[in-house]
């Protein structure tokens, strides 16, 4: 059985629609949903290669007895059960902390309040970059109005980690018994980059017949990604030296796209073992 999908639960509108997200994300993919009510502003979750101290805003601790009978509701409206994650121990700061193992983390674009920043809800929050480039698994972004995804895409061909995104991105199609697409940009070598890798890791044949070369740019791959899809992508750029920055790829998808987003880190392990639960 899958490792479980861990969401931190927002008790305010936008906090229910990223919450559906995630739990349409557990229908579709039958995948466990673990569901954390913060009772502090700062907690740590321990993400493979490191600790993230997430700091958020106070919707986070708003009438945590509300928030609970509130994402029963919201379950029950999708059609899925949830468990609560509790806090597994304290810090040596004495912050309340998560140790657990998970399939994805689920958390918004920005922890912190939309009002301190204008800006945030659309780029990514540091807090949430910090997580995507510590964690071992992927970072998911649920849409911030909730949109129902019936089929997965993958955008692939300009990342070092463009084909570990695909794969995530196969695994999840896989999972959910959706239809699986694979877009990457005609220009720039991407397409001879991404046929070589996929070569290298016999998956060309496989992925060949679900694969579109998009004429026009990035943005113009942008523009033709259906509403309905969960979009999968490497966080990353290819210069593995800059692991640490986020790549401009990643940057104009979160400025231009507002559906479901999937993010692989540079630490995310294959699919394979998180996904079985191994």
């Amino acid at each position: 059985m899958a490792l479980p999908v861990l969401h931190l639960f927002r008790n305010n509108p936008r906090g229910f629609e990223t919450f559906r997200g995630a739990a349409w994300f557990c229908r579709q993919t039958d995948v466990p949903l673990r569901v954390h009510f913060p009772t502090s502003r700062h907690l740590v979750l321990y993400a493979g290669s490191g600790a993230v101290q997430m700091d958020l805003d106070e919707s986070y601790v708003y009438e945590p007895d509300l928030a609970r009978r509130r994402a029963d509701r919201l379950a029950q409206e999708v059609g899925v059960e949830w468990e609560e994650q509790p806090a597994t121990g304290r810090t040596g700061s004495t912050l309340p902390d998560i140790q657990d193992r998970f399939s994805l983390i689920s958390c918004p674009r920005a922890l912190t309040s939309p009002f301190a920043k204008p800006l945030l809800p659309a780029v990514l929050g540091p807090k949430v970059q910090a997580l995507v480039r510590a964690a071992d698994v992927p970072v998911m972004l649920p849409s911030t109005c909730w949109i129902p995804w019936d089929r997965v895409v993958a955008l692939y061909g300009d990342s070092a980690f463009g084909l570990k995104a695909l794969l995530w991105a196969r695994a999840l199609a896989g999972l959910a018994g959706v239809p699986l697409q694979v877009m990457t940009e005609a220009e720039g070598g991407a397409e001879a980059e991404g046929r070589e890798r996929l070569e290298r890791a016999d998956l060309l044949d496989e992925i060949q017949p679900v694969w579109r070369v998009v004429e026009g740019g990035f943005r113009r791959v942008l523009q033709e990604i259906p509403r309905t899809a969960l979009v999968v992508l490497g966080a990353f750029g290819r210069n593995p030296m800059r692991e640490r920055v986020l790549g401009s790829r990643a940057h104009e998808v979160l400025r231009s796209v507002p559906y479901n987003l999937v993010l692989v880190g540079p630490h995310s392990q294959p699919p394979g073992a998180v996904l079985s639960g191994d």
